[in-house]
This record gives structure tokens, C-alpha cells and sequence, in this order.
């Protein structure tokens, strides 16, 4: 009698199979996670884009020029809803110097504005003891912002220099009454335009101690 021989064919097992596809999710979960950082990364700069990008770093280099104000007897702290004026360190050629380059320049006055009519945020500045240029010197920053509001709040002597954060439960002002010394922090509300609504910011950003005798007394 003739016998026929089935040979079995080789094929995988069990474990063979949840290895490979436990491989296979781990690959797709490195695959998801990367395209969710690429997505999230490109809205955030759709949104910074749409809140007004430029307004954006005008209010950091009003935050980096808050950074320079100092006390000083010439030039008095003046603070309004829509208006601050304050001594600091400038660039005596009338550029915005940077950081670096901030400690060797002269004491003058910084000035903020914002213009209801044309919608837009202004700065100018000039040295001590020189009089304030008129506004046509102003530059323009930023244009289609539809709100720029000040606030302002001191706090205890001993907090400032032991460096602490002022007290949330202190009272913020929309102006300033003390021309004498400078507030220890300033909360920045600003409106700006995307599309046809309108996006509120708002940013507390808190000035320097004294570091050094701006009020010399000779």
C-alpha cells in the first residue's frame, strides 16, 4: 500500500505574534505622538499669529523696559489707565538698546501711550534733562490693538527686598499717586483684534528693586 507524507508547513506561534504586534503599537503610539506635537506646535503659532504676534513682542519689550526703571528725584513715576511714563536707563541715541548694552547709556525717560483713535500703542523716549519731544517723534509699535489698560499696585518695603511677590489681596489702581517711588508691579490688559472677535491679554509683570542711588543727595 502506498502511503502519501503530509508535510506541515512552517508558520508563526503564539508568542512570535504578540511580539510583533505589540512592536507594531509601540510604533504607531511614537508615530501618534509625534504628529499630536506637530499639530498642537502649529496651532499654538496659528493662535499667536491670529492674537496679534507683533503686539505680542511690543508688550515684551515694554516688559523688558519696565525691567530698566529706576527711582530717580528728576523724573517722577507718572502712571494712567492708557498712559506710564518712568526714569530708566536709555540709549542716549534714542534706539532701543538691549539688554547688554542697557547699564552704559543715560538716565532718561521711557513713555508708553496708547491712542484710542488710531488704535495703536506708542513709545518715545529722551534723555534727562532734555524737555519731551512732541508726540509726532512717537513710534508707532503696534496698530489694530483694541484696548490698553494700566493697573498698578506697591507693596511693603521689607517685601521688596526680600524679593517676595506682592500679596494678591493688595488693591491695583489705574493710576499711580506717588510720583516719589515706583510701584512693585503693573498688570497690562490688552485687547486685540482676530477676525471678527476680539482676544483679552493680560500680563502682571513686576518692576526691579533699586539697585543702585539714582537720588544723590549732594
Amino acid at each position: 500500500m502506498c502511503r502519501i507524507a503530509f508535510r506541515a508547513k512552517g508558520g508563526f506561534t503564539l508568542i512570535e505574534i504578540l511580539v510583533v504586534t505589540s512592536i507594531l503599537a509601540l510604533v504607531i503610539g511614537v508615530i501618534v505622538a509625534c504628529l499630536a506635537s506637530g499639530i498642537r506646535v502649529w496651532q499654538t503659532a496659528r493662535n499667536l499669529t491670529g492674537m496679534g504676534g507683533p503686539a505680542l513682542i511690543d508688550v515684551a519689550i515694554f516688559e523688558r523696559d519696565l525691567s530698566r526703571a529706576i527711582p530717580f528725584y528728576g523724573i517722577p513715576f507718572s502712571g494712567e489707565g492708557t498712559k506710564v511714563s518712568f526714569a530708566a536707563i536709555i540709549d542716549p541715541s534714542g534706539a532701543v538698546s538691549n539688554g547688554e548694552s542697557a547699564m552704559s547709556g543715560a538716565i532718561g525717560t521711557i513713555q508708553y501711550s496708547y491712542d484710542r483713535n488710531r488704535r495703536a500703542l506708542q513709545r518715545k523716549q529722551w534723555p534727562y534733562p532734555r524737555p519731551e519731544p512732541p508726540d509726532s517723534t512717537a513710534e508707532e509699535l503696534t496698530g489694530g490693538v483694541e484696548g490698553w489698560i494700566l493697573q498698578y499696585c506697591a507693596w511693603p518695603d521689607a517685601n521688596r527686598l526680600k524679593g517676595a511677590a506682592p500679596d494678591p489681596n493688595l488693591t491695583w489702581d489705574y493710576v499711580w499717586s506717588n510720583p516719589t517711588n515706583i510701584p512693585g508691579a503693573i498688570r497690562l490688559e490688552i485687547s486685540l483684534m482676530r477676525g471678527a472677535s476680539v482676544d483679552e491679554i493680560t500680563k502682571t509683570m513686576f518692576l526691579p528693586e533699586k539697585f543702585f542711588d539714582a537720588n544723590p543727595r549732594e
